[in-house]
Order: structure tokens, then sequence, then C-alpha cells
């Protein structure tokens, strides 16, 4: 949800990490324009938006830098076929919001265990970052909308602007159901419920367990970490969720 994502974007970056103040002003700013999704998940975006899928260079070039926008007519027309490009690129995309689900389904589609799916979620509001920015912890801020941001994110402005990823989110939520339904309902939902019921017992039986690079108190501890996570706070609690459904 691209929405979603910026909200979070900037109280993670801008608030939480480099102390600004969550104003009105600050956030809309900060949001002016979002279509980040839709360029990222472009084939060659570590070489750059000229290197995309589709478009002329030049034109995509302006347009992922916010420079220039496109008309309502041409976001009819260009956007769905852009996006149909990028599902044609991939042969899975999840959704964060549908996270279990998308987990779920991706274990189908490769024939996992259910263990190799399990996870410790490793950030939220009032605890602490992974401690790798200036080598510091730091506490994570809460977000909120106020009544102007939500006025600004409901206009015509911010929804033009946002299109292409809330068509590509559309079009990965739709494509998720088709997946569910090719894989079987019956078998799907056998497999969530087992997944929810094996992520109460991770969190009941791992999350003690865990060693995240910042503790609860904020206090770094990336070398005890190591053994506990694979990479800075991905995958905590991995040897306690690895004997888990064994």
């Amino acid at each position: 949800d691209p929405e979603a994502r910026g909200i979070s974007e900037f109280f993670h970056f801008k608030v939480t990490r480099n102390s600004m103040k969550p104003t009105d002003s600050n956030m809309m700013k900060q949001m002016q324009f979002d279509n980040y999704q839709m360029f990222y998940l472009t084939l060659d975006h570590m070489d750059g938006p000229k290197y995309v899928i589709t478009g002329q260079p030049p034109w995509v070039e302006k347009l992922y830098s916010g420079q220039v926008r496109l008309s309502e007519d041409e976001f009819d027309t260009v956007l769905p076929k852009y996006i149909d490009n990028i599902l044609e690129a991939y042969d899975f995309i999840g959704l964060v919001e549908r996270m279990d689900e998308s987990l779920v389904v991706l274990r189908l589609l490769l024939g996992l265990e259910a263990n190799d799916i399990l996870y410790l979620n490793s950030k939220s509001s009032g605890g602490y970052d992974d401690g790798s920015f200036n080598n510091k912890c730091y506490k994570i801020e809460k977000s909120f909308v106020s009544p102007k941001v939500r006025e600004f994110l409901d206009s015509h402005r911010w929804q033009t602007a946002t299109l292409g990823d809330r068509m590509l989110y559309r079009a990965v939520n739709k494509k998720l159901d088709a997946t569910i339904e090719e894989l079987g309902s019956d078998r799907f939902q056998a497999a969530l419920e087992e997944h929810k019921f094996l992520m109460e017992k991770a969190m009941n039986e791992c999350a003690d367990k865990a060693i995240f690079p910042c503790s609860k108190d904020g206090v770094a501890q990336k070398e005890e970490s190591a053994t506990s996570c694979y990479q800075s706070d991905n995958g905590c609690g991995y040897p306690c969720l690895d004997t888990l459904a064994k």
C-alpha cells in the first residue's frame, strides 16, 4: 500500500533516525511524489531508472525523479502496460499487508516445510531499530496521520501521483488471490492455519531466545546477535525457529 509505505518511510527514516519533527508540512513535503514501488520492481532498477522495462529513458527518468507528471489520459494508457510487464517479469510478488498469506503461497509454490517461513518481528513502535544507522540504536517513533495530512492523502494530487503504485498494489492483490485459487482453496487454508499455529508457538517459545542487534533497552549488541540473526536484524531467532515443526 503506497500510503502506508510512505507514512512508515517518513517516520522511520526522517523522524526516528534524523529527528525531523513530524509536522504536517514536513510530512507532506516528503511525500510529494511516490511511485517508488512500481519503479523499484523494474528489472534493471539497480542500474538506474533509464533502464526500465518500458518507456523512453528521458521520460521515465524525469517521471521517476518527480520532474514531470503524466496526464490522466497518459496514465490510463501507459501504466496498465507498464504494470503488466512487471507482473510478467516476476514469478511471485508478495504483499506486506498480506504477509502470512504471501509466505504460505510461496511455501506451497516452492515445496518448502512449514517451519521454513516462520519469523519474529524485528521492529515495532516503541522498540528499537537494527542499530545500523550511525552505529546507534534508535527508538522507533509511532506514526500518526493528522487531519490535514489525511486530507492531503485523499487529495487528487496525491492520488494521481501514486496512481502507478496503487494500480500495482491492486494488481498484485488480484494475482495473489488467483494463485491461491490455482493452488486450491482448501489446501491453502490448511497450510495457513498450520502457519498461524506455528507462528503463535514461535512467539511463545522463541521470542525470548532471539537476540536482536539492539536490546529492548536500546543497547547495541551486534556481536551477540550475529549468532541469532542471518544479517542485521533479518531472520533473528532462526536457531529456535528451525527446531519448530520438526
